[in-house]
């Protein structure tokens, strides 16, 4: 079985407790679905600059999903 999540596009409007539960209702086993969740919920960035990715850092300002101020 293949999935694909693009949540590219989607991101700012899914939350994380419905993707959490849809994971659930597909029939991922808990150990999958932490990997997932945590990749999706831990925030690093990284830059490419003329084809060449930078090293991964965590941002220091913004608002992630979740938090009591995101809109």
């Amino acid at each position: 079985m293949a999935i694909k999540l693009d949540l590219e596009k989607a991101y700012d409007r899914v939350s994380w407790d419905f993707i959490e539960v849809s994971l659930v209702a597909a029939g991922f086993l808990e150990k999958i679905r932490k990997v997932i969740m945590n990749a999706i919920s831990s925030s690093t960035m990284q830059i490419l600059w003329n084809g060449v990715p930078s090293r991964s850092f965590k941002p220091v300002r913004g608002i992630s999903q979740g938090c009591p101020l995101s809109p």
